[in-house]
């Protein structure tokens, strides 16, 4: 078995946090690994929300990608060199906890697949998706998990490209017109439904208004932007 690092990457997109490259200092007799979160700054400030307004999905309560460190390779898929990403959707219960994981995108690896519902079920925990009038009600939570084996045991650069995020919210906090963009090998990274599942988990927003305290709507651009050049 290789003794060199593997890496494990959660990726999600968090309003007002922008974080890539964030390495778990852990150190383990056999191996160490990283874990990467992808977020995105947010144009405007969230202000206060005003959840009984519009029906709410599960939010994050924390970072998700705390959710799988460097120690949580599963030793059957270092064996096998295996790597991939795996989609994986859960069940929220009113509480906040998970009770059911479905892996939807498999990485081809059974113990990758295994192994990501094990640590999500354990270690996953939200705000509970709440209905029109603010109740505590069941729902579901989308995300991705990479697993790739290290090369060489270092670790590469930040992926080059572009994902924007762009959305209108109205006076009332109502969000509309989500859309999603990427390019370059950071696009390539991002799994297809990336656009529905980030839509679904924005906000909840308060009422918007100018210093004034009139009524404005407004239209909100994320963007992460990595650049890579050669150089001499």
């Amino acid at each position: 078995m290789r003794r060199d690092r593997a890496r494990v990457s959660v990726v999600t997109f968090a309003a007002g946090v922008y974080r890539l490259g964030e390495r778990m200092k852990r150190n383990r007799a056999r191996r160490t690994g990283q874990v990467i979160v992808l977020a995105m700054a947010a144009a405007i400030t969230v202000q206060a929300v005003d959840a009984a307004a519009h029906p709410l999905p599960p939010r994050p309560a924390g970072r998700p990608g705390e959710w799988a460190s460097d120690d949580d390779y599963p030793v059957a898929a270092l064996r096998d060199n295996a790597e991939g990403l795996v989609r994986f959707e859960l069940t929220v219960g009113a509480d906040g906890v998970p009770t059911q994981c479905e892996v939807r995108t498999s990485s081809g690896n059974a113990a990758l697949d295994q192994g990501t519902c094990q640590l999500m079920l354990q270690r996953a925990r939200f705000l509970p998706a709440t209905n029109a009038k603010g109740v505590a009600v069941i729902g579901s939570y989308t995300n991705t998990v990479r697993w790739q084996m290290p090369d060489d045991g270092k670790f590469s650069v930040p992926l080059p490209g572009q994902v924007r995020l762009e959305y209108d919210v109205a006076a009332d906090g109502t969000i509309s017109n989500c859309k999603l963009t990427s390019s370059g090998e950071l696009g390539e990274y991002l799994v297809k439904d990336e656009e529905a599942n980030r839509c679904a988990n924005l906000g909840p927003y308060a009422r918007q208004t100018d210093k004034a305290g009139k009524p404005v709507n407004r239209h909100v651009v994320q963007t992460e932007i990595n650049v890579v050049t050669n150089v001499p």
